[in-house]
């Protein structure tokens, strides 16, 4: 029973592992950092994401607006 659950939670802990590898590939300047500051940049880097998407929702919304006139 032991093994078991140590297998389980070694394999949880490779996923992780792996996930945290994976996003330190796609966010900017993070795939050389440790694990918790991939995770910070990630973080810092879907705020900047989703910032920009609604600066550029309003600036879309604006300009159908001039254009539709």
């Amino acid at each position: 029973k032991k093994k078991s659950h140590k297998d389980i939670e070694r394999r949880r802990r490779e996923a992780i592992a792996q996930g945290i590898t994976e996003l330190a590939l796609l966010v900017p300047d993070a795939h050389n950092s440790k694990k918790g500051k991939v995770i910070e940049r990630a973080v810092d880097y879907i705020h900047s994401l989703r910032e920009a998407e609604q600066q550029n929702m309003e600036k879309w919304t604006f300009e159908k607006l001039m254009f539709d006139e």
